[in-house]
């Protein structure tokens, strides 16, 4: 089995929250509803500061997360003149992707007659619960 999801893969972003008077905001609970829609695996969200006046509040926060990954499969088959057929030692895995845009641009370039090209979303939302 292909290791998708390592430590390694855990991304951060700094997400300000500024509630002083006038201001627009989001807020954290939509941010993290934004990161489940996507497919993002919220691994921890930190405070890293925060201000209070009579204005309003601020707060800043550090989000780390794990994105989904695009794994592309081939099938590369060889026709068989005698039997008249295509046939195939069965698809492989050549390589896995950050972006599904990447993933399908290498598709593009592979795909031609007797192959047979597959992307397999991994999104780490997929994954077993496992408690310690």
């Amino acid at each position: 089995m292909t290791v998708i999801f390592t430590k390694a893969d855990i991304q951060s972003e700094i997400f300000v929250v500024d509630k002083y008077l006038g201001t627009e905001f989001i807020s954290l609970e939509t941010k993290l509803a934004g990161f489940k829609d996507l497919g993002y695996y919220v691994v921890d969200v930190s405070l890293v500061e925060t201000k209070q006046s009579g204005l309003g509040n601020y707060s800043k926060y550090l989000i780390r997360y794990v994105t989904p990954r695009y794994e592309v499969k081939v099938d590369r088959k060889n026709y068989d003149d005698l039997r008249d057929e295509w046939w195939s030692f069965g698809a492989k895995t050549e390589k896995i992707f950050d972006t599904l845009a990447e993933a399908e641009a290498y598709k593009k370039e592979v795909e031609s007659e007797g192959v047979v090209v597959e992307i397999f979303t991994h999104s780490p939302l997929d994954l077993p619960f496992i408690s310690k």
